[in-house]
């Protein structure tokens, strides 16, 4: 019987969101989709890219459409 080894690897860093950034995109979120479109996700997810080294750089915010 052949059984697989995996390792786990952290390729990304979390991202670090601006809390004034994320107000910034829920007010034009809502604008655009109404105010029972637009969802504050409170738990991390593992959904991440490079972004998360930019914004260690420059302040952002990471959302889904």
């Amino acid at each position: 019987m052949i059984i697989p080894v995996t390792t786990a690897k952290e390729m990304f860093e979390a991202v670090k969101e601006e809390a004034g950034h994320v107000d910034i995109v829920c007010k034009a979120a809502e604008k655009v989709l109404g105010p029972n479109s637009v969802e504050i996700v409170q738990e991390p997810r593992l959904g991440t890219d490079d972004f998360a080294y930019f914004s260690e750089r420059v302040p952002g915010c990471y959302y889904f459409v």
